[in-house]
């Protein structure tokens, strides 16, 4: 599988207090197995994370939990990232997104 988009969405986080969530709400169907991916490139991605694709899930209560892909630091061609969640029955919504967490300077695209 090859990279071949001509857009992408480009994330800078250089402030290292700010946990950085870009994510919008996927149709699903409780119980059932789901796969992400993204491509994504980084230049100076440092700190102890990385930006990464991830699900997540809330019911009546708020939030349930989430499945977070591994991302890559540093200076990064486009690479794909893949990650496979199951999904609980008491899931109200599920959301997709891409985060930068809070640390050092990130900058990539999505």
């Amino acid at each position: 599988m090859a990279h071949t988009g001509t857009r992408a969405l480009r994330l800078s986080n250089t402030n290292p207090s700010t946990y950085l969530l870009l994510d919008k709400p996927v149709p699903f169907q409780p119980g059932l197995k789901y796969r992400y991916r993204a491509w994504i490139k980084t230049w100076e991605s440092k700190g102890d994370d990385s930006a990464h694709p991830l699900l997540e899930w809330s019911g009546a209560q708020g939030w349930i939990g989430g499945s977070y892909a591994e991302g890559k630091k540093g200076d990064q061609d486009w690479f794909l990232v893949e990650g496979v969640t199951g999904r609980s029955d008491q899931c109200d919504e599920c959301r997709r997104g891409i985060v930068f967490a809070p640390g050092h300077d990130r900058h990539g695209m999505v």
